[in-house]
């Protein structure tokens, strides 16, 4: 039985190989959320389309 260290805590619902294919050389990626009241952002493929547990 796996054991509650084993669990992950982000799951990707884009796979992060693809996102890497939009990103620039240091792996970042611009991010434009679908909500209007927030801004654009850049951030991490680590960080994008993802949820936590």
């Amino acid at each position: 039985m796996a054991g509650k260290g084993n669990t992950a805590k982000l799951h990707h619902y884009v796979p992060q190989a693809y996102l890497r294919g939009f990103a620039n050389d240091k792996g970042r990626i611009s991010v434009v959320p679908f909500d209007d009241s927030r801004k654009t952002f850049v951030s991490s493929v680590k960080n994008v389309a993802a949820q936590s547990h």
